[in-house]
């Protein structure tokens, strides 16, 4: 693919040198799907393409005021440096200009000397090392010192440095704002969110590679920079979680099957059959392998993507059940939809009743008596579509095949003391077939189930023998699993 492919005029006059007055003024391209048709809205007219229980991540980078303008000491040129990473012990990775006259060992001097700087390395690629020297804090310094770095198409000076940053900035860091987030006002934030759409943060810093141009022939030569970015600990310790459980079960749960999530859209409102040489294409993709934990920092190798949908609201009930610990909740019952914690016994003694539903008809299948446990189902009953052939396919994906899961379960109820667990096993399970199951469950132990089968059968472990009650009329065949 050549890069002059990509070309395009853009006329100078049309290039906007200063901010609008009201932030979501700006115009709003939208391209319908489905059709093609293209409309020019504005900014302020999103919430009209949002739906409840959507979910809008913003990236809460904020922009530093990280252009340094200077002068070499001795000597006293004028010099430019722009701050991309922070290497620690005041030590910045840099862009410089002139990059001739800014060697190694290089002196600057910024405001009157109130900012010092020395070049103590250059890097293959061409950038600095540079170790600053001040007095208090350094992002004071910067904010005193340094100005927006704006794209070079911008000529204007910059009046109001607020006005490069979101109203939702918070995490120091980027060299160039997270533009599309610029038109969001808080009033517009707080619209949708009143809509029962859901915002969530990440925190991207935007680096090196928005200022490096393409210098090559061919696109696929160009050398892409990485960029930084923050997950809480929480998420990390979920992440690790989704590693494990993986590995736990052979990869049946695994949650790097996102590229095939996306490529079949089951889960939304365009779903396909795709073609099997794009599912042969995604599945070298596929493997917990293919990411690298190390504290709260995340790799994931290229055009791998991971989705933690799997484990996501086990995880959640375990933390509930920390919060109804911390505050001395002794008894409740929590569903989150196919999940469900059960806390203590009702506030008559009594054990709480949680029903496994009936995946071929209204009803349940059967009734559980739990005290201080988790119990999870997963079933293909509870999401699918019909291809044009008047195939169905269901949700769960098979990690090893990239599709839909063909087996011999309909529903796998898993009750354990770990939401996390039962979750990912629940999936796992289904994925497993029958057979496989219940070897498992014999192999590892540690959690009970029910296993709902295409033939007819309530299967469910001897832990569950005095707590399972048979539904009267269900047309199923209960049977207790041998151990």
């Amino acid at each position: 693919m050549k890069t002059h492919d990509f070309y395009f005029d853009l006329p100078q006059e049309l290039i906007a040198q200063t901010p609008l007055e009201r932030r979501d003024g700006s115009r709003l391209l939208v391209l319908d799907k489905k059709t093609g048709s293209v409309e020019h809205r504005h900014f302020y007219d999103l919430p009209e393409y949002l739906r409840p229980g959507d979910c809008l991540i913003l990236n809460n980078s904020r922009v530093l005021p990280a252009r340094l303008l200077g002068h070499r000491v001795p000597g006293g040129g004028a010099c430019e440096i722009l701050l991309l990473i922070d290497r620690g012990d005041n030590v910045w990775e840099c862009l410089v200009r002139p990059g001739k006259k800014l060697r190694k060992g290089t002196r600057v001097s910024f405001g009157d000397g109130e900012l010092t700087a020395e070049v103590v390395d250059e890097l293959p690629d061409g950038n600095r090392l540079v170790k600053f020297s001040y007095e208090g804090i350094f992002l004071e310094v910067l904010e005193r010192l340094g100005k927006m770095p704006l794209p070079p198409y911008i000529k204007e000076e910059l009046q109001d440095q607020e006005r490069y940053q979101t109203v939702y900035s918070k995490v120091n860091g980027s060299a160039a704002a997270p533009t599309a987030g610029l038109h969001f006002t808080q009033e517009l934030l707080d619209q949708v969110s009143a809509m029962g759409v859901k915002l969530g943060y990440v925190t991207l810093h935007v680096g090196l590679g928005t200022f490096r141009p393409v210098k090559e022939d061919e696109i696929e030569g160009h050398e892409m920079h990485s960029e930084y970015c923050v997950i809480p600990q929480e998420t990390a310790d979920l992440i690790s979680a989704a590693l494990t459980l993986s590995q736990a079960t052979g990869g049946a749960f695994d949650p790097t099957v996102a590229p095939l999530v996306t490529l079949w859209g089951i889960t939304t409102d365009s779903p396909r059959v795709p073609q099997q040489t794009e599912i042969d294409a995604l599945l070298p993709l596929v493997g917990t392998e293919h990411v690298t934990l190390e504290g709260t920092r995340v790799t994931l190798d290229e055009g791998c993507a991971m989705d933690l949908g799997g484990i996501a609201k086990g995880y959640a009930s375990d933390r509930l059940a920390d919060i109804f610990a911390q505050y001395g909740v002794d008894s409740a019952l929590v569903s989150l939809g196919g999940n469900v914690y059960a806390r203590g016994t009702k506030p008559g003694g009594a054990a709480w009743s949680v029903a496994v539903q009936h995946p071929e008809q209204e009803g349940y299948a059967a009734m559980l008596s739990l005290t201080d446990a988790f119990a999870v189902t997963s079933g293909g009953y509870q999401r699918y579509f019909t291809g044009p052939d008047g195939t169905v396919y269901q949700h769960i994906l098979d990690p090893k095949t990239g599709w839909p899961v063909q087996g011999d379960l309909l529903s796998v109820t898993i009750v354990a003391d770990s939401g996390t667990m039962a979750d990912a096993y629940s999936t796992a399970l289904y994925v497993m077939g029958r057979e496989a199951a219940q070897d498992f469950w014999r192999q590892n132990g540690g959690f009970d189930m029910v296993l709902i089968t295409k033939d007819g059968q309530v299967l469910y472990t001897p832990g569950l023998a005095d707590k399972l009650t048979e539904t009267e009329g269900s047309g199923y065949a209960y049977a207790s699993i041998e151990s």
